[in-house]
């Protein structure tokens, strides 16, 4: 409580972000942009991806960030729905964004996402 008042007053943090802070432990933080760093890292590697290969993208940052959720060093923090579907979102658009097709660039990949559950399903249900 004490470092989120420094950072605030030293104009790190925004005062309107400060309750965020605390929702969010630093360990938390850090783990999901590993997870999400190591995503982008590899999406960034596929020059012409299948279907599969992007699947198997999506499978591990999904299994990276459900591991990271259920991760007792977090005090108890964690993602909720809301957040899950931030990450699906952001999973989604990196695909879009690296050339992939992500679950709403093509009929094959929104149908691969569909059967699958979608990813805030996959999300939710990987393990």
């Amino acid at each position: 409580m004490a470092e989120v008042a420094r950072d605030v007053e030293a104009g790190i943090l925004e005062p309107e972000c400060a309750g965020a802070a605390e929702m969010y432990p630093e360990s938390l933080l850090r783990t999901t942009d590993s997870a999400l760093e190591a995503f982008e890292a590899e999406v960034r590697g596929l020059l012409e991806p299948t279907d599969d290969e992007i699947l198997g993208a999506v499978e591990r940052v999904v299994l990276a960030l459900n591991a990271v959720d259920g991760d007792a060093s977090h005090d108890g923090a964690g993602y909720c729905t809301e957040e899950r579907e931030q990450l699906c979102e952001y999973i989604d658009l990196t695909l879009g964004e690296h050339g992939g097709r992500g679950c709403s660039g093509s009929e094959e990949g929104h149908r691969s996402c569909r059967d699958h559950g979608g990813l805030a399903r996959l999300v939710t249900t990987v393990s």
